[in-house]
């Protein structure tokens, strides 16, 4: 990368507001229990995987995206059916979630770690 491409990426308004995102308190910070926040993403983590030892399949995720959808619905610009149609008809019993209980890392991309990660097989958003 050379320098003017360097220049164009930290000048850019989503690397300013990824920047101002990463300085932000979290709760857990503000509690002084960071080191806490790995437990919060593996429960959640757990009880969204659909193969996970809690039992419930894929209800846990089925009913996390009926959330989204309602909550998009409450005043969001976004268009909640693409959630609302993967929590109702969606065959999420195949999809893969990070951490969870078989692998306890969280998923890392070139914009950084994912506290949880939920991966869809396309095949099944229908």
């Amino acid at each position: 990368m050379g320098v003017n491409e360097l220049l164009d990426l930290v000048s850019s308004s989503e690397f300013v507001q990824l920047e101002a995102r990463a300085d932000r308190k979290s709760l857990f910070s503000i509690v002084d229990r960071t080191f806490t926040e790995t437990w919060h993403s593996m429960f959640l983590g757990w009880i969204l995987d659909p193969l996970g030892s809690h039992g419930l399949g894929d209800y846990s995720l089925k009913r996390f995206f009926l959330l989204i959808a309602n909550a998009l619905l409450k005043g969001s610009e976004s268009n909640p059916s693409l959630a609302a149609k993967i929590a109702v008809l969606g065959n999420l019993v195949d999809a893969e979630v990070l951490p969870r209980e078989a692998d306890q890392n969280e998923f890392s991309c070139p914009a950084g770690r994912i506290d949880v990660f939920i991966r869809i097989p396309p095949s099944n958003q229908n």
